[in-house]
């Protein structure tokens, strides 16, 4: 009785709500240990059980469910990732307003644990503009839409609709060339 702590070895056990092991350590029982759960840890009662030569204990403890997801705009694109621990299954409504139009798009949204969707804006059919991005119930998800248009000067298939105006043409005077000189030669 020196009030020393008597070192000794114990197990460590974590089952997660569905019985499966998902820690399992030895340690000195004269040394603090911690344990964090990751984020995306399954939602239940959870057991943690420890053994050592004289001891045997068992604490439950409740993950609660946790519906979270994080929103990115870049540019056109909208990316939308779960990082929660259940399933996601609701819509994210969309808010584009500028002076002249105002636009609502829902997308219903079902994403696993940790998955993730991306939406190109430029895909809906919005007006060209420069629009401020707003969605409900997340306000500090916020940022700006531009969309232009693309000259057509600038655009890679004015080059092929040039490209087959020119051997349209080419084919009919050709053709008008050929045909005429056909005619010549018939009534002469």
């Amino acid at each position: 009785q020196t009030g020393e702590l008597l070192s000794d070895q114990a197990s460590i056990v974590l089952r997660d709500p569905n019985g499966i092991v998902k820690l399992k350590k030895v340690i000195s029982t004269d040394e603090d240990f911690n344990m964090v759960l990751e984020d995306l840890a399954i939602p239940g009662t959870w057991v943690i059980a420890g053994e050592s030569k004289d001891y045997i204990s068992e604490a439950k403890f409740v993950v609660e469910k946790s519906e979270k997801v994080n929103i990115d705009v870049s540019g056109t694109m909208v990316t939308i990732q779960n990082i929660g621990n259940v399933e996601y299954k609701k819509p994210v409504e969309i808010n584009l307003r500028s002076d002249a139009k105002n636009y609502r798009i829902v997308k219903n949204v079902n994403l696993k644990v940790n998955g993730s969707i991306s939406y190109n804006l430029k895909d809906e059919s919005v007006r060209y503009g420069s629009y401020d991005v707003k969605m409900p119930g997340y306000p500090d998800i916020t940022g700006q839409v531009v969309y232009e248009k693309v000259p057509l000067s600038k655009s890679p298939w004015t080059y092929v609709i040039l490209a087959l105006a020119l051997v349209t043409i080419g084919v009919l005077v050709f053709k008008t060339s050929n045909d005429s000189r056909r005619k010549e030669m018939t009534w002469h």
